[in-house]
């Protein structure tokens, strides 16, 4: 059988199966073209949305066009569409032009540009156009006839727009509202073309392609791609056509939300057209019901996208659904059933939404980084393969590659993806940024392969006292921010740093009632100095916590109703914010704010503050000095009390200064005669915490890990409770791996410290931190622990019964959901609680309702949230969770005494009776627990291996310690005590520079303990492998924890 091309082609084309005629990757442009329509000719490549209830039709050509039946039910499965009849908006469908129709059409307006308009190769012709099909269309033609594109949106404005032709003086501009120039006087002679209406053409005729081909060479020119601009200074950066062909991607479903005059949006399409691939219009507003449709395979766009998906999801307006499976799937919600991965792009993202698109879809959520000259570089800050990079030193804003722990400095790259270089800038041309490209972005360098954006050079703004400050610093330390949307920082006329923000509505609103601000409107709300004044506070609160230096702190705050948009000027058209559009914009604002609620003599106050702090330290303290750090204690809280007061006639209490947690947070008190804690919307957190979306599991089917299991990870290993943990599970032969902090050295010194030796040979240290994603380790270091571990003993904690729950939540809460994330329903978690979390008089069941007042019952209400999020996980996943509820840990050992620290809640009751020296007239048991033996405990339950175990454990002595063998033994040791009645006690509570006021929620009632129910832990007893020796608590004991505390300066000796 004679089985020719032409035959093979209609053979195919009836079977409705892609041409796969070329033997190798075309050379040229032209050639990639010519192959990509013989390969995929009959393959839908656009959708335009059409309106069915109008039977509606704007396209080019009404004649030729097909409907989406028509292509989708003929197409290979992967091009599939899935239409679910739900009408979304009234857009609900999309209309089908194959690969052959766009490119008759692009070589119909090809020839037209060619004969009216006496285009040559090489000539320039600027495209300004919406993203749209006509749009692709004239993109494609400029390619076919060799010109030389100029890719600008019409949002970008007439002015800048003019600003270009002038540079380039392009021989033709074509747009689809020709009106658009009327009355505009341009300096260059210059056709303006409106695009369409054209009639396809019946053949496409590939010589016209192939002539072309024949000339092309490196030289030939493709596109001048115009910068963002954000900065005031667009640039022009060169593209030829053989540095085009270098993209590299697979065949994609798109949608097209941002505009295609942006580099990577533009990059995008044509990577995924010379593919085979397909695009449709869609828009942010109708994102996620387009998706429903259309079925994208990735979904890539700008911050406002993800901010706007953030939006919905939190305000509960649509709700996840389960896959065929069972599984929840974000993913499969949003962007329906075929999407593998959604990427950032254009400029960073807020923390809070980052955090939540990582929750939302976990690995399949990229943060990308790159430039409009270079491609892209990172995603997640892991350099993408073919990157190369160093640092160059930046002194004039204090950065070096010498930096410790991490070198910093201004990123210079190398990409397969160069540009080929600027217009009229002949040094550029010849190759200076072919070396290496300065990229203008300060960043640190956490690993060889890992890097972070910090700062940005250009963003430098000079003060009025000469003084240099990044606003981009000043932005990403406020990005913790969850009443605000947007921030923006500026600087203008009075050389003070100003913000301009926009609220996140729902929590604003309620940040505000709590402030007695209630019944405004939005725009009522954006013009009140109250709320503004209430919005500075909070964002300076923020600032100091971050240890923004004094220059950097806000002096002004522009609240604004909307969401910046390329309509009112705040964005240009690549979705970025220009923040000298915002300055023009808001000048007469700016001028009217009442920027003044610091004091000119801040500065010299707080030099006065830091001197009083010198005085009472004995060496130098700065403002990022956590008190813990400079080894605070009851006797110096006291002192720094009293002369602050005495000083700046304040009123600042001991507690308030240990809650304050720096010495930057306690300025920040101190000059702005506020409470911080009670400043910072616990409840809010809370909420915001506990409801908070949970880590998705990849989907892996994995053995069940072995019972006992062979290799543990532990966090908080080196604490208390922690380190006998450890020291049993090694006894038993079980590795563990630990997540550390600090250095090897500075670990096994710990153990040395609590008297205990675990085998170093079962022992894999990594450094890490909780309080970060993936506790700080990368993905592939993440996924190696996840592979190794058969069980997960999760014990970090700060404890300290002093801070309210935001101050705890980082290290106490949060990091539970990155455990969830190790875990992925396979590998069961032990997770450490406390019996502060359970209710008074029961403890068999968490507290039913929100705790009631996170900032005194910080702690408790850390461990409560945290065990909610795991009852969560437990009943969503189906994973494997016990807790574990100790009591208040002590030492039994009558030889040595050690593991007692100053905020141990025994610690700061010993030391506020010894400061009154007075004794509550209350008796009863005390929860006093044995930490070596609460640790047996644990360790039996992880190493269990018949059958289920309890979903909790209540672990206290059933060995009752009375209150009373504490006021004896206080007394042996020679304090001056004595029982007072119940109104005295209560008035030593209320005593602000006594320790007990920080605990007072807790002893104001009684010192009756919680009547735990030994019942319940005794009978889970029956469970473990052996029954536990529990040791007495006696006097003696309790003196010795006495001497340590004495030994470590948290009391004073006896007279």
């Amino acid at each position: 059988m004679i089985f020719n091309h032409e035959k093979a082609k209609i053979l195919l084309k009836f079977l409705h199966l892609p041409l796969t005629f070329s033997p190798k990757p075309p050379a040229t442009l032209s050639q990639t073209l010519q192959w990509t329509l013989e390969r995929y000719y009959n393959l839908p490549l656009y959708g335009k949305k059409i309106n069915i209830a109008n039977n509606t039709n704007n396209t080019l050509n009404s004649k030729s066009e097909h409907t989406i039946s028509e292509h989708s039910s003929k197409a290979n499965d992967d091009h599939q569409l899935n239409n679910n009849n739900i009408i979304y908006n009234e857009f609900n469908n999309y209309e089908w032009k194959s690969y052959e129709e766009i490119y008759c059409q692009a070589q119909e307006f090809q020839i037209y540009l060619e004969e009216n308009c006496s285009v040559e190769v090489g000539d320039l012709v600027l495209i300004c156009c919406p993203t749209s099909e006509e749009w692709v269309i004239a993109d494609l033609a400029c390619a076919m006839a060799g010109l030389v594109s100029i890719p600008v949106d019409p949002m970008l404005g007439v002015l800048k727009i003019k600003q270009i032709c002038e540079l380039t003086k392009p021989k033709a501009i074509l747009c689809l509202d020709s009106t658009l120039f009327d009355g505009v006087k341009l300096d260059c002679s210059v056709n303006i073309v409106k695009i369409g209406p054209l009639q396809k053409r019946s053949n496409f005729d590939s010589k016209l392609i192939a002539n072309l081909s024949e000339k092309e060479d490196e030289t030939y020119l493709f596109t001048l791609q115009p910068t963002s601009g954000s900065t005031g200074n667009v640039k022009l950066t060169k593209r030829t056509r053989s540095n085009w062909l270098k993209r590299e991607g697979n065949r994609e479903t798109i949608l097209l939300i941002n505009s295609l005059s942006s580099p990577s949006s533009r990059s995008w399409l044509w990577t995924n057209l010379m593919q085979g691939g397909k695009v449709a219009e869609s828009s942010l507003e109708t994102l996620i019901s387009d998706s429903q449709i259309v079925h994208p395979t990735q979904v890539s766009s700008t911050p406002i996208v993800w901010d706007h998906i953030s939006s919905v999801v939190r305000k509960g307006t649509i709700k996840p659904t389960a896959s065929l499976d069972g599984t929840i799937s974000w993913m499969n919600t949003l962007f329906g059933p075929k999407c593998r991965a959604v990427t950032n792009t254009g400029a960073g993202l807020s923390q809070s939404t980052r955090e939540l698109m990582t929750s939302l879809f976990g690995s399949a959520f990229g943060d990308g980084y790159g430039s409009s000259e270079t491609g892209g570089i990172a995603i997640n800050g892991k350099l993408l393969p073919g990157v190369q990079i160093k640092l160059v030193d930046v002194p004039e804003m204090g950065y070096y590659s010498t930096d410790i722990p991490y070198p910093r400095g201004e990123l210079y790259v190398k990409t397969s993806t160069m540009f080929d270089g600027y217009l009229n800038d002949e040094k550029t041309y010849q190759g200076k940024y072919q070396e290496w490209f300065p990229t203008g972005d300060i960043i640190q360098l956490l690993s060889p392969d890992e890097i972070q954006v910090i700062d940005r050079k250009s963003f430098t703004m000079k003060l009025k006292n000469g003084k240099f400050v990044s606003s981009t610093s000043i932005e990403n330390s406020l990005k913790s921010s969850k009443l605000l949307q947007v921030i923006v920082i500026v600087e203008q006329y009075s050389g003070k740093v100003i913000s301009v923000v926009v609220p996140n509505w729902d929590l604003f609103k309620v940040f505000l009632k709590e402030k007695g601000v209630e019944g405004l409107s939005k725009s009522e709300m954006c013009s009140s100095e109250k709320c503004r004044n209430e919005v500075l506070k909070e964002l300076k609160r923020i600032q100091l916590s971050e240890g923004c230096n004094p220059d950097e702190i806000l002096r002004g705050v522009l609240i604004k109703e909307n969401l910046f948009s390329v309509e009112d000027g705040s964005l240009n058209p690549s979705l970025k914010i220009s923040k000298l559009e915002l300055v023009s914009k808001f000048s007469k604002e700016f001028q009217e704010l009442n920027s003044n609620n610091v004091a000119e003599n801040e500065n010299d106050s707080i030099e006065k503050y830091l001197k009083i702090l010198k005085d009472i330290f004995g060496h130098e303290v700065s403002m990022g000095n956590h008190w813990t750090e400079l080894g605070t204690n009851s006797i110096t809280v006291t002192m720094i009390a009293n002369k602050l007061n005495s000083t700046f006639d304040s009123q600042i209490s001991s507690s308030q200064i240990y809650r304050s947690i720096t010495v930057e947070n306690l300025a920040f008190e101190l000059f702005n005669n506020t409470n911080a804690t009670h400043h910072i919307e616990e409840r809010t957190l809370l909420l915001q915490d506990i409801q908070s979306v949970l880590p998705q599991t990849d989907g892996t089917n994995r053995a069940v890990p072995p019972a006992p299991p062979q290799t543990v990870f532990m966090t908080g290993s080196s604490g208390f409770l922690g380190a006998y943990i450890l020291d049993n599970l090694t006894k038993l032969g079980v590795k563990v791996i630990c997540l550390i902090r600090s250095s090897p050295e500075k670990f096994y010194s710990r153990m040395e410290y609590y008297g205990i030796s675990p085998n170093k040979n079962l022992i894999e240290l990594v450094k890490g931190d909780i309080s970060k994603p993936l506790f700080g380790l990368s993905v592939i270091e993440f996924n190696n622990i996840r592979e190794k571990t058969h069980s997960i003993i999760h014990s970090a904690s700060n404890v300290n019964w002093l801070l309210p729950y935001s101050a705890l939540r980082h290290t106490n809460t949060l990091p539970v959901k990155t455990i969830m994330l190790l875990s992925n329903s396979n590998i069961p978690i032990h997770y450490i609680s406390s019996i502060a979390c359970a209710e008074p008089g029961s403890c068999e069941t968490l507290i039913p309702d929100i705790p009631h007042d996170p900032a005194s019952m910080g702690y408790g209400t850390s461990k409560w949230a945290s065990e909610y999020l795991l009852s969560r996980y437990s009943k969503q996943d189906q994973g494997s969770v016990v807790i574990y509820r100790p009591g208040h840990l002590v030492p039994t050992s009558v030889d040595q005494v050690v593991g007692l620290n100053e905020n141990d809640f025994v610690s700061v009751l010993i030391s506020g009776c010894i400061k009154a020296k007075a004794f509550p007239p209350y008796s009863g048991a005390v929860e006093w627990t044995s930490v070596g033996t609460t640790a047996s405990l644990i360790v039996q339950s992880v190493m269990k291996q018949k059958g289920p175990l309890p979903s909790e454990f209540n672990i206290f002595s059933p060995l009752s310690t009375n209150y009373e063998d504490l006021y004896q033994a206080i007394l042996l040791e020679g304090y001056e005590l004595k029982k007072c009645n119940k109104d005295e006690w209560n008035n030593i509570l209320k005593q602000k520079d006594n320790p007990l006021n920080s605990v007072s929620f807790l002893l104001v009632d009684g010192l009756k303990g919680t009547n735990l129910s030994k019942r319940f832990t005794s009978s889970n007893i029956k469970y473990l492998e052996r029954d536990l020796s529990w040791p007495a608590i006696s006097i003696q004991n309790i003196r010795n924890w006495i001497s340590h505390l004495q030994r470590i300066k948290l009391i004073p000796p006896p007279k």
